[in-house]
């Protein structure tokens, strides 16, 4: 009787241990295949990403010299150009977003405007800065070709293909 009951309640630790492995594996299973949008930055000579939604694109006008910001944010199909900041008017400088304010001399707008991809030639004389956050710049423009197209890009990607992938503000 008491061999019995041992038997027994190995054969429920036993079921119990094998229930818990298939729910842990198909838990880790379905968080590692499941894709997410990342935002990949391509040059000539690398591929990095920016985990985040958000980031900015920095530059110094070429011929007014004042500082230039465009900020974007991911979407399912591209980005949203969602706000730019800019010193003064001139040929390009958007008009039919809403001004937001006029802080620090500079003129922020709202612009709302969808973007499938963006691609960007970045120069070391108007200093390309990639803003991966609000406080982490990154200088791209230190690590690729003077006139370098820069392409900006949305793409979903599971765990392991994301881990295999550099973050942009990691060293090369």
């Amino acid at each position: 009787m008491m061999s019995k009951l041992l038997n027994r309640d190995k054969r429920r630790l036993l079921t119990l241990s094998i229930v818990v492995v298939i729910a842990t594996t198909i838990i880790l299973l379905s968080t590692t295949i499941r894709s997410q949008p990342i935002t990949l930055i391509i040059t000539d000579h690398d591929l990095c990403k920016i985990e985040s939604p958000t980031f900015a694109l920095s530059w110094t006008h070429s011929v007014d010299k004042t500082p230039w910001i465009e900020f974007y944010e991911r979407q399912d199909n591209g980005f949203i150009l969602t706000d730019t900041k800019f010193k003064t008017f001139g040929a390009g400088v958007p008009h039919d977003g809403i001004l937001l304010d006029r802080n620090d001399d500079m003129i922020h707008y709202q612009i709302d405007h969808f973007m499938p991809e963006i691609n960007w030639v970045v120069d070391h004389d108007v200093r390309s800065t990639i803003y991966l956050s609000k406080d982490q710049p990154w200088e791209i423009y230190n690590e690729v070709d003077r006139y370098s197209e820069v392409k900006i890009r949305n793409r979903p990607f599971n765990f392991w293909q994301r881990l295999s992938i550099r973050n942009c503000h990691e060293p090369q």
